[in-house]
């Protein structure tokens, strides 16, 4: 069971690279950076509140989550709580777990880079099937591409990881990494590999809707396991809930 959880790289990017470029017509974070199907090392930042709903096509199990951010993962250490809820088409026997993030940025060198560390499948409860809390640890690096032909510049999100419940249906160690390019202040794609599969995204900002995302992953691209889907993911950000 998983569910497409922001990975809030545009959010957690434009905090970490933006003295210089931050709202400047030339800040290529103003572009919509996305990587999706693998967890990232980027935490939500402090006061900020998301939930997000994703539903397979294949009719398997829809999904939610709602998280909220806590500290400073740029200056020192971001938290982030969330809770994933599954619930079947007749609405009946759901389930759920909470999953903790930490994240610091490491080095001040001019591309940021953060460390994470998770666990999933905390508190299970629900039709959950009982398992271990799954760990895993990952970098993610936010380097910006510059074309050769035009000079434009485009934001990019590059995850690598590894966990203790990543492959065979999350029940065994594995690896995994990705990488996700903002093409527009629109739209983002992204390219993973999660473990067990290629999985491609994309992610749709909508017009003056700053706090919303669209997203859709085809998991198993080229149904090498016989396993290909695809999942749309509709999120919401709720900034600065904690005032001040």
């Amino acid at each position: 069971m998983r569910c497409l959880v922001p990975s809030f790289s545009v959010l957690m990017a434009a905090l970490a690279a933006g003295t210089a470029l931050a709202g400047s017509n030339d800040d290529p974070w103003q572009k919509n950076v996305t990587l999706l199907a693998i967890p990232s090392a980027t935490v939500a930042p402090s006061g900020l509140v998301f939930t997000s709903l994703s539903a397979p096509t294949n009719g398997d199990n829809a999904s939610a989550a709602i998280g909220v951010g806590f500290g400073d993962a740029t200056d020192g250490i971001g938290l982030q709580l969330t809770s994933v809820v599954s619930a079947p088409a007749n609405g009946l026997d759901s389930s759920g777990y909470f999953s903790l993030r930490g994240s610091a940025r490491i080095g001040q060198g001019a591309t940021p880079v953060y460390l994470g560390i998770g666990a999933d499948h905390i508190g299970i409860w629900g039709d959950t099937p009982d398992r271990d809390v799954g760990l895993t640890a990952m970098l993610t690096a936010f380097p910006v591409l510059t074309a050769a032909n035009s000079g434009n510049r485009y934001p990019m999100m590059v995850t690598l990881g590894g966990g203790t419940h990543v492959r065979n249906g999350d029940t065994d160690p594995g690896l995994f990494l990705g990488a996700g390019i903002g093409l527009s202040e629109s739209i983002g794609v992204s390219a993973a590999w999660s473990g067990d599969s290629f999985d491609i995204g994309a992610s749709f900002r909508p017009a003056n809707i700053d706090n919303m995302r669209i997203s859709a992953v085809v998991t198993d691209a080229f149904d090498s396991d016989d396993n290909q889907r695809l999942t749309l993911s509709f999120s919401w950000f709720f900034n600065n809930m904690f005032g001040g």
